[in-house]
């Protein structure tokens, strides 16, 4: 599954969190940090590619307004 949401250009970032993490919000926390720095740097979109079976990652990703625009 893929999500986006609309910023302004475009670069590339990875985001991953520990499994012992799982829970603590910390994913949440490093998403709205990106999305922050994304937004301060004038970047276009960030694009999320989520793998199918992970449907905490998907609603975190959906509860910072990213949108599905595809699989």
């Amino acid at each position: 599954m893929v999500f986006a949401r609309r910023v302004r250009a475009l670069r590339r970032g990875l985001v991953l969190c520990r499994i012992d993490s799982r829970g603590a919000s910390v994913g949440g926390m490093l998403l709205g940090e990106l999305i922050d720095r994304t937004r301060s740097a004038s970047l276009g979109a960030l694009i999320a590619r989520v793998l199918d079976g992970n449907p905490a990652s998907i609603r975190l990703h959906r509860s910072h307004r990213f949108e599905s625009i595809g699989r």
